[in-house]
């Protein structure tokens, strides 16, 4: 399929592997790692060209310094969660962690990446000690653009299972499909708008908000069925292209504005 793209000289400069001779390629990616490009590339294809990583409505150049972060943080471990949100209490980390303390026993080089910063930060690490998990366990604090695509990226599974806490509750959910432009299946709960955002039995899970019981098993499910997974990454990712992609978007508003 021909891609038909508006490129403008920045991105042309940094993405092509061609003849250009003034700086070395490793300075071009010195100078352009961790730096978000702020105009999109028009394409036929979801899939963006080499060197870059989706974003959601903008391509994101991935460095060589982002990669080897993001290779350092995973290691030999598998399988690989994550959750990538800000650590309050309602976004229910403690389900998680609950069910990761039953399931590392068939998983014992199991990952859980809690990426984000936020008030019950200190109460979830605490948590995570009591619960001996230390070693299954990494708080990887404010991440770069970058390294969230790169992480969701070489995730087996998104997890964040939300609840109402007072008058907090969960808007529209877009950090999962974050995770299906990544092909990356979900479990989530049906806690505000995430039931939107999840397609149940499709594109993930949506479990009962605050069901500790169903939330493990789910999860498990998911990480014993590979291919179960990957079919509801696969349809996530189509779902997400073309729901959510920035020209789905553009069209979306130039009809609105006529």
């Amino acid at each position: 399929m021909t891609k038909k793209t508006e490129l403008n000289e920045s991105i042309d400069a940094q993405a092509s592997t061609g003849n250009r001779t003034s700086r070395s390629a490793e300075t071009r990616a010195k100078d352009t790692a961790r730096k978000p490009w702020r105009r999109p590339q028009m394409l036929d294809t979801p899939e963006p060209p080499e060197g870059y990583e989706y974003r959601w409505i903008r391509a994101e150049i991935v460095g060589q310094e982002d990669r080897k972060n993001v290779t350092n943080i995973i290691g030999d471990s598998s399988p690989v969660i994550t959750t990538l949100a800000r650590v309050e209490e309602r976004k229910g980390h403690k389900y998680i962690l609950n069910a990761l303390s039953e399931i590392k026993n068939k998983f014992p080089k199991i990952l859980y990446l809690i990426a984000g910063k936020g008030p019950y930060l200190e109460e979830i690490k605490k948590y995570t000690s009591k619960l001996r998990l230390d070693d299954n366990v990494k708080f990887l604090g404010w991440i770069t653009e970058p390294e969230k695509s790169l992480i969701l990226k070489n995730s087996d599974l998104f997890v964040m299972t939300p609840t109402e806490v007072g008058e907090s509750v969960e808007g529209f959910g877009m950090a999962y499909i974050d995770a299906s432009f990544h092909g990356v299946a979900s479990v989530g709960s049906n806690s505000g708008g995430i039931a939107d955002a999840i397609v149940n039995n499709e594109t993930g899970i949506v479990c009962d908000s605050g069901d500790q019981k169903m939330i493990t098993e789910k999860i498990l499910l998911l990480l014993e069925n590979e291919q179960l997974r990957n079919q509801l990454g696969k349809n996530g990712k189509k779902r997400a292209t073309e729901n959510y992609s920035w020209i789905k978007k553009v069209e979306e508003y130039l009809l609105a504005a006529n």
